[in-house]
């Protein structure tokens, strides 16, 4: 398992399921963080892979870096860019959704939760607000939390579905598999997303900026 814990996130990279966004500058929302402690975030180290559907169109998969389980990691070895992924599972419009951040994204998290954090319901006791700013496709996007009056919502989580992260949102695959990737051969991924062929390129932090 290549989830990371708070105090080694410095060490790896730089910075169905419904994912949460905001599209265009000055865009807001209001959301509740799903965030009893800090223990419970999901932070990985990944790398990314490009990879062609059974339709044939292009995107990227991220692939669990196997630097964090002690082994040692083909992709890493390959100059594939190693990044750190936060998945932080959100309630936006009554639905449960994950909002994918960067390293950088972390110390706005404990600053609020230092804050803000109620004893037994961390910080699901409050909504935010968030507020984009950055023009679509922008590569330095940053995101603003404003915090909200604290409600008397009861959060009972038989009422939700978690969306799994290692194995959908992540691949999960063993080294001799990312041995044929590195070749450029086809493996079998996790993802619920199907695919025929994932081929690695070497990447550089450049190539793999993304735009949120």
């Amino acid at each position: 398992m290549a989830r990371i814990s708070l105090k080694e996130v410095d060490k790896y990279g730089t910075s169905g399921n419904d994912y949460f966004h905001l599209s265009n500058d000055k865009d807001t929302a209001n959301i509740r963080m799903l965030i009893r402690s800090m223990d419970e975030l999901e932070i990985y180290a990944v790398h990314y892979v490009d990879a062609v559907s059974d339709n044939g169109n292009k995107y990227q998969r991220k692939v669990e870096c196997l630097e964090p389980q002690g082994q040692e990691c083909p992709l890493c070895k390959a100059d594939n860019y190693q990044a750190v992924k936060i998945f932080i599972p959100v309630i936006h419009e009554g639905i449960v959704k994950i909002w994918e951040r960067g390293k950088t994204f972390i110390p706005k998290i404990t600053s609020n939760f230092k804050r803000y954090a109620e004893k037994d319901s961390g910080l699901m006791s409050r909504e935010f607000e968030v507020q984009r700013n950055g023009e679509k496709g922008s590569t330095d996007t940053t995101y603003e939390l404003f915090v909200l009056e604290k409600d008397d919502f009861n959060f009972d989580e038989s009422d939700f579905e978690y969306p799994k992260i290692e194995g959908e949102l992540v691949d999960v695959v063993s080294s001799e598999e990312m041995l044929k990737l590195v070749d450029g051969e086809q493996v079998q991924t996790t993802a619920k997303k199907p695919s025929k062929k994932i081929v690695v390129k070497k990447r550089t932090k450049k190539d793999n900026i993304e735009t949120f």
